[in-house]
């Protein structure tokens, strides 16, 4: 086997030997997944990142005493993170199950399940935010 430049183009399914002389198979991308992969990864990320920081909104909101001014922030930044949530959890199983000839019923694992409850729990929280909170400052 002729050696192989470390910057020569090498065409995917070759076996190539590295310095171990342990050979592997190089293909374009490897060790990243399919496109709707990576969006669905992106849209669950974002949305968790948008969540975190509508929580560190209301939380800085709470400790400095306008809570009433960061109302309609918090809440837009919870619908958002709600519909990136939706998104990337529709888009996961319709090409999940459109890459993988499945000849059973297939179920998805207690994650799947976890990401649906907190983007109804998001929901929730956005949707109390959206209250007129004008009428419910004075319990506090």
């Amino acid at each position: 086997m002729a050696p192989v430049q470390r910057d020569a183009e090498i065409p995917h399914g070759t076996r190539v030997a590295d310095e171990g002389g342990l050979t592997q198979a190089r293909s374009p991308g490897c060790g990243t997944g399919p496109d709707w992969q990576i969006a669905t990864l992106a849209l669950l990320l974002g949305g968790a990142a948008i969540i975190l920081i509508a929580f560190l909104v209301g939380l800085i909101s709470i400790c400095v005493g306008s809570r009433r001014r960061f109302y309609r922030p918090v809440a837009v930044m919870l619908f958002a993170a709600v519909v990136l949530q939706v998104c990337s959890l529709v888009l996961y199983p319709i090409k999940f199950i459109e890459t993988v000839s499945l000849k059973i019923y297939h179920e998805f694992n207690w994650g799947y399940g976890l990401a649906w409850g907190a983007t109804i729990f998001s929901f929730g929280g956005a949707i109390l935010y959206c209250l007129n909170p004008k009428n419910y400052e004075d319990y506090y």
